[in-house]
């Protein structure tokens, strides 16, 4: 399994999210950690190298990949004003390190692609072992937020932006159970190298016949398995964790503590607190 975790600016979620990493239930000798860190404000970069530091010594993992960039100047990419917010260009970024990566793991003659975002907080540490015995080139658990925000989408309107239905809180709610078809799925997304289909699974507009769609990462992905027809499932069979709720582009960068503190309340209602393991505490002041 080929993980790639993309992060920027999200000291104060490592601690958490890289504890759960480690501690998942499934062979470190199987896993390939691709992770990719530039454009950071705050020690995003300390808290990996003493996090990598830390598990390099143990040479669990089948493979560990790191690219890591200490910014220079402010920090912020070519037309931002602020690390919070999109903008085309960012998109267009994103869109590129998620291609990138993928090709890696094709590359990398990897079975899966796990693509998992560094403000999903895991609980169930059987997660990937689950996903894995689905047996769908698509899939990805469930991951409720302090809101009704989640890591999926039950409708897309025809302007391919998303739209409300019943299902969505059927799903969310876990009315039913089981995985379910739906055209979006993002933030924590298996895809099943092994098949035929998943070759054409892409994060570039471009790799997709006259893209019809918006300029925006996640929704050139499930275009891309929609319009060749590959089902994407979310599955709620289980409590797996949960997601940060994303800032609002006038909001701080400050603000995201606030969710994170909040967030971990809501994770030790329904299951077991996230307690993280030892890092280099110099590198989280």
């Amino acid at each position: 399994v080929f993980i790639s975790i993309l992060v920027r600016n999200k000291a104060h979620t490592l601690p958490y999210f890289l504890t759960q990493l480690y501690a998942l239930d499934y062979p470190k000798d199987r896993i390939t950690l691709h992770i990719r860190s530039h454009h950071n404000v705050d020690n995003s970069l300390e808290v990996l190298e003493a996090w990598l530091n830390n598990i390099t010594n143990n040479k669990e993992y089948h493979n560990l990949i790191k690219e890591f960039y200490p910014c220079k100047g402010d920090c912020l990419l070519e037309g931002e004003k602020s690390p919070v917010g999109w903008f085309d260009t960012k998109f267009t970024h994103i869109m590129n390190l998620r291609q990138q990566a993928l090709t890696v793991a094709r590359f990398s003659w990897a079975d899966f692609f796990w693509s998992l975002d560094s403000d999903v907080l895991l609980t169930d540490l059987g997660v990937l072992r689950f996903l894995v015995q689905q047996n769908h080139t698509v899939s990805a658990p469930v991951l409720p937020s302090i809101g009704r925000y989640s890591n999926f989408w039950g409708g897309m309107s025809e302007t391919y932006y998303y739209q409300r239905t019943p299902e969505y809180s059927t799903i969310l709610d876990r009315g039913e159970l089981g995985c379910f078809k739906v055209p979006m799925v993002h933030s924590s997304v298996l895809v099943d190298l092994r098949t035929k289909e998943s070759d054409l699974v892409s994060y570039n507009p471009e790799h997709i016949k006259e893209y019809p769609g918006p300029h925006d990462d996640i929704i050139v992905f499930a275009l891309s398995c929609r319009l060749n027809n590959i089902p994407m499932h979310i599955c709620n069979q289980r409590e797996f964790g949960t997601i940060m709720m994303p800032l609002e582009d006038d909001q701080d960068l400050s603000e995201d503590l606030i969710t994170l503190t909040n967030t971990l309340v809501q994770i030790s209602v329904k299951s077991e607190p996230i307690i993280p393991d030892p890092i280099d505490r110099k590198s989280v002041v």
